[in-house]
């Protein structure tokens, strides 16, 4: 009995010993970080998250309300991916390209500005038919507007909110398509949070909403992302991010998950609002990922 006492006190010192270590390491991590977002002003929420150890993470206004940008395209994949999984749609179907929508707050119809997307390419093909998958990519890798309200179109923004909602993820809000501007001027934004985006790549990761096929399918399309001036640009060869970036007037956001080459991986978010400096902004993300990676790693 002795024994095993000794063996019980000897792994509890252990245990909590680990988690001082842990936690010493956090609060280093976020003076770092806090002493970067200083430097640069504007507001900040960065939320890092280890998924193999709920005790290594940091969140600093993991709660702050931000207007969501393109972050809010993650949530609508993961809505079309959950409706191929009900299959009540294939990667494979087929949708007419137009460039007329309906606004949420008068059902007035609005058209995209192509100088606005960066998925320009889409314009060229007017009145054809598209699939799915190649939407799903436009929207993805290079942001683009116009594959992004088709798809809202297809699921709707009730069906996103509802699958948000139903996985206990809160602080995603997908209301409307991009450029209604109506809607804009009444206030009526998709928003995000650093946790709520968190919440949404940690339940994406673990293969929540679908099938591992189709998680994998997902997780393939962020990491083709064309933008990587800011949580991927001071990793080292090898690791691998799967992301989405989101950015319009003095918003700057990316977030996502790194994959570290012996099978490690973490979430990381960070997103930002109010600044004055757009390139000083995308490089204070860059720093901030580059300081958690060093943190996780050891390196």
């Amino acid at each position: 009995m002795q024994i095993l006492i000794r063996i019980y006190l000897v792994l509890l010192i252990t245990a909590v010993f680990h988690i001082n270590l842990y936690t010493q390491n956090m609060n280093k991590l976020k003076e770092e970080i806090n002493n970067i977002i200083s430097a640069t002003g504007g507001t900040a929420a960065v939320v890092f998250i280890n998924p193999a150890n709920s005790d290594q993470q940091l969140m600093i206004n993991a709660g702050e309300t931000f207007h969501a940008a393109s972050t809010m395209k993650v949530a609508v994949m993961t809505a079309v991916f959950t409706m191929i999984e009900e299959r009540k749609l294939k990667l494979t179907d087929s949708i007419r390209v137009v460039n007329s929508f309906r606004s949420i707050v008068d059902s007035s119809s609005f058209s995209l500005d192509i100088r606005e997307d960066s998925g320009d390419k889409l314009y060229s093909e007017l009145g054809k038919n598209v699939t799915v998958e190649r939407l799903l990519n436009e929207m993805i890798t290079v942001s683009g507007n116009l594959a992004t309200n088709l798809l809202i179109e297809l699921v709707s923004a009730d069906y996103i909110e509802a699958l948000m909602n139903s996985h206990g993820i809160r602080g995603v809000n997908v209301l409307r398509g991009v450029e209604d501007i109506r809607a804009f001027e009444a206030g009526l934004n998709n928003t995000v949070t650093a946790g709520g985006l968190a919440d949404l790549f940690l339940k994406l990761d673990s293969g929540e909403f679908c099938s591992a096929e189709l998680s994998k399918k997902m997780i393939d399309i962020l990491l083709s992302q064309k933008f990587n001036s800011m949580i991927p640009k001071y990793l080292p060869e090898g690791v691998k991010v799967a992301h989405k970036t989101g950015s319009i007037t003095a918003i700057m956001h990316d977030a996502g998950i790194v994959y570290l080459p012996d099978g490690r991986k973490y979430i990381l978010v960070i997103l930002n609002k109010g600044f004055v400096d757009a390139a000083a902004i995308k490089e204070r993300s860059a720093q901030i990922s580059k300081s958690v990676y060093h943190h996780f790693t050891g390196e």
